[in-house]
């Protein structure tokens, strides 16, 4: 009985001692997850082919992705794959249509630690504009020739109005031999097309044909 009392006692210190020991040590989390990427943005009508968006480096970041959706609020898709760079070519948005943009950043190419989304900024791809002379003869008063037409059309989307700028060139002269054009031309909203009209001026000089180029 004695020898078995001197042993619980000593397992008792044991227990203590142990639990003492375990006591002693602390643990510590460290949040490896990058903060969200800065200078998101978004090229608006600048490239007929793509929307380029780039953004800020970060530190502790080695990867990138980019979302995009149709509204602030709507469900984000994400484009492309991890990538290490800063800036991506979105080739596969339709043209003049808004689309809102976000950037994420991660510790590696399987997207760990990924961080929040970044602010998100609005970017467009550019439509394409065609213009062609839909009526290509005109005269002076009582010729019989009547007005030229030129017709612009655009590609994509024709939910909102569009200007677009024009240059006009040919050897007959703006302003004596015709009305002059401008230099841009508005498509309405709902609008595929939009028209410029070339009236001929009534002179009293002896010409010979003469032309109006749009580009």
């Amino acid at each position: 009985m004695v020898v078995g009392n001197a042993g619980t006692a000593d397992n008792a210190r044991t227990i203590r001692q142990t639990m003492s020991i375990a006591s002693a040590y602390r643990v510590s989390v460290i949040d490896t997850t990058p903060p969200a990427p800065t200078g998101v943005n978004a090229t608006d009508n600048t490239y007929g082919d793509k929307v380029r968006v780039i953004w800020n480096a970060v530190s502790g970041a080695t990867h990138y992705r980019v979302s995009r959706a149709t509204s602030v609020g709507g469900a984000k898709t994400d484009l492309g794959a991890w990538q290490t760079g800063t800036t991506y070519d979105d080739t596969s948005a339709t043209p003049a249509v808004t689309y809102y943009y976000w950037v994420r950043a991660a510790t590696s190419s399987s997207g760990a630690n990924a961080s929040a989304y970044s602010a998100y900024d609005q970017g467009m791809r550019a439509p394409t504009i065609t213009v062609s002379a839909t009526d290509a003869s005109a005269g002076e008063p009582g010729t019989g020739l009547g007005s030229g037409t030129f017709t612009f059309s655009r590609s994509g989307s024709t939910a909102a109005a569009l200007t677009v700028n024009f240059t006009v060139g040919g050897t007959a002269t703006a302003g004596s031999d015709y009305t002059a054009l401008g230099a841009t031309v508005s498509f309405a909203a709902g609008a595929a097309n939009a028209t410029k009209t070339v009236t001929v001026l009534d002179d009293a000089a002896a010409e010979s044909s003469e032309t109006v180029v749009v580009t």
